[in-house]
């Protein structure tokens, strides 16, 4: 499957809890040379999103190994930290390393650090 029908088998498999597949599919692109950025956000949101932090951290590093990050890429992982679990300094973290990666935040950056703000009532940071 090309790039775009691979990350839509890779949200499936987020649609099912199935971290380990879309881990297996993204990798398996990787080794065939078609994984893009999209494919490895798709995935990373799947990671995200069920909480699975340690495929969130080696899908992270892959993507940075493989200069396949964007804005979209932070934002994803951004959302871990917002909700009654948010953590302000992390946010503020990859933000820092974002704009390191020379990438500017947008809209949905600015809300997702705005939500961490709220979750964890930190408004000094």
């Amino acid at each position: 499957p090309d790039a775009q029908n691979s990350a839509s088998l890779i949200r499936a498999c987020g649609q099912e809890g199935d971290v380990k597949q879309a881990v297996d599919l993204l990798f398996e692109l990787r080794d065939r040379g078609e994984a893009d950025t999209t494919v490895f956000n798709s995935t990373l949101d799947v990671a995200v999103s069920n909480g699975d932090q340690e495929a969130v951290d080696t899908i992270f590093q892959e993507m940075k190994a493989s200069l396949c990050v964007d804005v979209v890429t932070y934002n994803i992982l951004l959302k871990q930290f917002t909700g009654a679990d948010g953590c302000v300094e992390q946010s503020r973290a990859l933000l820092k390393e974002m704009r390191g990666f020379g990438l500017k935040p947008n809209v949905a950056t600015y809300n997702s650090l705005l939500g961490s703000v709220l979750a964890t009532g930190d408004f000094a940071a």
